[in-house]
């Protein structure tokens, strides 16, 4: 099995048999209610792409970035506040949606993520952004749209050369 599609299944839970899709490199799991990234399912070593949109994460796991092998990474609309600190280990991680969520504040932990083109963290309540963002020099598109920021740093203007498309809030 490499892709599994369990869109809108209303699951409060994932199963925990997935473990043993070792193969699998493509789950959607969109507009369900599940409420914990399980634990046993950071093993999944092939996994390329995940779509937990529009579910009731509150939080990932600490041994989420064993899922090392993530290109394309979609918690859109969930409850996450903050992410994990092993989050630096999805260095191959190209495209990121953390938009609706709950973030008070830019997790400094994405400005490690060397490979993102694509990080949308629309609508989400934090204030600034931190410097180290444009550490990011191959982004491609950042979308900060409906944030409640305040201020940009300074170097922003270096990182927003090089973007094809930003959408920031006015400030």
């Amino acid at each position: 099995l490499r892709e599994l599609n369990i869109n809108n299944c209303q699951l409060a839970s994932l199963p925990s048999e997935l473990v043993h899709c070792q193969y699998l490199q493509r789950l959607y799991v969109f507009g369900n209610s599940i409420t914990e990234f399980p634990e046993a399912l950071c093993s999944l070593g092939s996994l390329e792409c995940l779509n937990l949109n529009a579910n009731k994460l509150s939080r990932l796991p600490d041994s989420f970035g064993n899922l090392s092998s993530l290109k394309e990474l979609s918690l859109n609309r969930n409850s996450l506040e903050t992410l994990p600190t092993s989050f630096d280990c999805l260095v191959q991680l190209h495209q990121l949606y953390l938009s609706y969520n709950q973030f008070h504040e830019f997790p400094e932990v994405l400005c490690s993520l060397l490979a993102l083109t694509s990080l949308e963290f629309q609508g989400n309540e934090i204030p600034s952004i931190p410097p180290l963002i444009c550490k990011l020099k191959r982004l491609h598109w950042l979308d900060l749209s409906h944030c409640q920021l305040e201020f940009l740093p300074e170097d922003i203007l270096d990182l927003i050369d090089h973007l094809n498309g930003v959408r920031v809030p006015p400030l």
